[in-house]
């Protein structure tokens, strides 16, 4: 998870929503009697990668969304850096990046067609320099104008991944 919105963009609303590291603190989630989630807890630095592994069930995509601050933990806490997620303001969600495993990307769309789309829906100012610095960081410069339904899965995951930590989606 890194912050994915730019200084600057309508998005950010300064550097009290920065944040360097995600703390997750014995974190468990329950729908009734039954557990979803039972205390996980995990450090991420800014520019970690981490993968969440497990069958089917296992609470994966549960964790993903207290992450993403669209659930709420039924025990333990989140931290954005200094600031606990239950008492984040709404805003917060805006420099949250989430890379999960359906890529949500418009096959009959370039790639920079693509990422101008998701920079334009998140408000960021400049959405042609943004574009191009993801394309720069994912080395796909030179297919910009390629439909994105001719990349690889690997090659879109790489494409997304830039585009959180550059802040163009």
């Amino acid at each position: 998870m890194t912050p994915s919105t730019p200084p600057g963009s309508s998005a950010s609303l300064g550097a009290g929503l920065d944040f360097d590291h995600v703390s997750v603190d014995d974190v468990s989630r329950h729908f009734g009697r039954r557990r979803a989630v039972a205390r996980v807890s995990f450090v991420a630095a800014r520019g970690n990668i981490i993968g969440l592994l497990g069958p089917n069930g296992a609470g994966k995509s549960t964790l993903l969304a207290m992450l993403a601050t669209l659930l709420r933990p039924s025990a333990g806490s989140i931290r954005y850096g200094a600031m606990q997620a239950d008492d984040a303001p709404p805003a917060l969600r805006g420099r949250i990046g989430v890379l999960g495993h359906d890529l949500f990307l418009y096959a009959e769309l370039t790639a920079a067609e693509n990422l101008a789309f998701f920079a334009r829906l998140y408000g960021i100012r400049d959405p042609s320099a943004r574009v191009a610095e993801a394309l720069a960081a994912s080395r796909l410069t030179a297919r910009a104008n390629d439909r994105t339904v001719s990349f690889s899965r690997a090659r879109t995951r790489v494409t997304v991944g830039a585009t959180c930590s550059s802040g163009a989606s």
